[in-house]
């Protein structure tokens, strides 16, 4: 899900942001940013909790739930683009740092609870399994396979057939079927 949501994000930041090089640089780096920090901050809390799969069904059902909301937000962010844009004459370094800004507050939340679900996971597998090092690998490898079919359903066939609002809502959908 969070590659179909990366994949559905990029082209919605790009009808607003447009497609140039620093507004896709600036959105995976924030992408990736939000992955490491929930990943590094959930990686060293979970040891002190005692349902980690809980844990996880709360990180899943929020990343769904918020990634419901967010056809509406990134209309939200247009109109405080578009306002910002004609309110204000911002030279260009002024002009990406709001665009970045608008994009932090977007993709962080999500990216961030994204981010703890596998640390999450591992250490549910590592305290209930003796040889959780195969649960893990093979958690790892579905997950790697998840991932490249929800690049091709999203790229491919959901776009095209369903536009972008059913496709994060699908996602979104799942994510919380999962929690």
């Amino acid at each position: 899900c969070a590659l179909v949501y990366e994949v559905v994000w990029l082209r919605m930041l790009g009808l607003v942001f447009g497609n140039t090089t620093i507004s896709l640089s600036a959105i995976l780096a924030l992408f990736m940013a939000g992955l490491g920090g929930g990943s590094f901050f959930f990686g060293r809390r979970i040891d002190r909790q005692k349902r980690p799969l809980f844990v996880y069904g709360v990180l899943e059902i929020g990343v769904g739930v918020y990634c419901l909301l967010t056809p509406l937000l990134w209309r939200l962010i247009q109109q405080i683009y578009i306002s910002l844009y004609q309110y204000f004459h911002f030279n260009f370094v002024q002009f990406n740092l709001v665009r970045f800004g608008l994009v932090l507050f977007m993709l962080f939340l999500p990216t961030f609870f994204m981010g703890g679900t596998l640390p999450v996971l591992i250490k549910f597998f590592t305290s209930r399994f003796s040889n959780s090092e195969r649960y893990i690998s093979l958690l790892y490898g579905i997950n790697t396979a998840g991932a490249c079919v929800g690049v091709l359903f999203s790229s491919f066939f959901a776009l095209y057939y369903f536009g972008m609002d059913f496709t994060v809502y699908t996602a979104a959908f799942l994510n919380i079927l999962v929690g």
